[in-house]
């Protein structure tokens, strides 16, 4: 096995799917471009420097390692044993909710709506398993670009577009909202919101990063 710790997790066939969808022509197969993933591979140092002649399939294979082993976009985190970089980033999408919009976070809280119940599956895909492609192929652009700022961005702002509405509901609205949402989205609204939200800056998000990847790394000590 490649890498024996990282196991099929549910999401991932999402993201793989949009992999290949960047990458293949509906009649060539695998596309070719300035662009090509095998640089981030072998800066990876996971491939020799020649071009892959292999499969579309495996070029998407490739990416993906590539995907999840960066720096920038750490993706193994999400998928390890136990999800810590999924619990720790839903944890830094609320602290980020509630330091932009602590009225709407407020009201979640007291409903007891956390971000668990309603934004994994916006965190373990990078928004690839239910949103319009329009809104999905933006985000990782932006994501794969400059790293996790812009997916707590399109986050924070996918409930920000709808605060009013959000304040008004109760618990089970307020679930039965969330659940539609990809269906009702309005894409362009919520792009451009994320765009002039009055975010922290990088280092306090890397800072809240560091701070609950630890806070989970010492639970699951503590558990074993």
């Amino acid at each position: 096995e490649f890498d024996a710790e990282i196991e099929y997790c549910q999401g991932m066939n999402y993201v793989a799917a949009l992999l290949v969808i960047h990458l293949c022509d509906d009649d060539t197969g695998a596309r070719r471009s300035a662009n090509d993933p095998t640089r981030s591979i072998r800066r990876l140092g996971l491939r020799d420097s020649d071009p892959l002649d292999g499969s579309a399939e495996e070029d998407v294979f490739w990416l993906f390692v590539a995907a999840l082993r960066a720096p920038r976009t750490r993706l193994r985190a999400l998928y390890g044993p136990g999800m810590p970089g999924a619990r720790a980033a839903l944890a830094v999408f609320d602290d980020l909710l509630r330091l932009t919009h602590d009225k709407l976070h407020a009201h979640l809280a007291a409903h007891n709506c956390l971000p668990d119940m309603y934004a994994t599956h916006w965190i373990v895909t990078i928004f690839a398993a239910q949103f319009p492609f329009a809104l999905v192929a933006r985000v990782w652009d932006m994501f794969l670009a400059e790293g996790w700022k812009p997916v707590y961005r399109v986050a924070v702002a996918l409930l920000a577009v709808y605060e009013t509405h959000l304040l008004t509901l109760d618990f089970e609205h307020i679930m039965t909202f969330m659940r539609t949402l990809p269906d009702q989205v309005d894409v362009d609204s919520v792009l451009k919101r994320a765009a002039t939200l009055a975010f922290p800056k990088t280092q306090l998000i890397a800072d809240l990063e560091t701070k609950h990847a630890q806070l989970h790394d010492d639970h699951d000590r503590h558990l074993r």
